[in-house]
């Protein structure tokens, strides 16, 4: 994942050691149960405590 981290720029962002999002996608952005983004296909995906501040 680090490797993929590394090639992509902007609108990509790891968000989570298991996941790099397209800001692009981002439908909302949830500060609750530790944080989360919903994408416009309606799939969650975790922020972790080490990349929410970036975000």
């Amino acid at each position: 994942m680090k490797h993929f981290d590394e090639l992509l720029d902007f609108p990509f962002m790891r968000v989570h050691k298991s996941h790099i999002i397209n800001l692009n996608y981002v439908k909302s952005y949830h500060k609750s149960l530790g944080g989360y983004v919903m994408l416009f296909d309606e799939t969650e995906i975790e922020i972790s405590v080490g990349y929410k501040e970036e975000f």
